[in-house]
């Protein structure tokens, strides 16, 4: 698809980065035109909590809950099939 070019974000995504939190806020601010937000984010580095704070800065209602999954049932150790959980919140304007 790159037609032999070289990948233009090597470093990964920012999403992934120990300041993800702080990107998120850039992209919230940007987003605060949009009336409702369906946010899905995962990683068991991501405090539910922190999150949600994190939202109500921009929303006036926040329903949010962590949901446990099975990402690659078959190849995940018993350790992280237990720390794999997905942070889904919705913000109201």
């Amino acid at each position: 698809m790159l037609a032999g070019e070289p990948i233009p974000n090597p470093e990964g995504s920012r999403f992934s980065k120990a300041d993800s939190l702080a990107w998120l806020e850039e992209v919230f601010a940007a987003a605060a035109h949009i009336p409702v937000w369906g946010i899905t984010y995962g990683g068991p580095t991501t405090d539910l909590q922190e999150l949600a704070d994190l939202v109500g800065k921009y929303r006036s209602r926040v329903q949010a809950r962590a949901k446990g999954y099975a990402h690659l049932a078959a190849l995940a150790s018993d350790t992280n099939k237990a720390k794999n959980v997905e942070l889904l919140l919705t913000g109201w304007k």
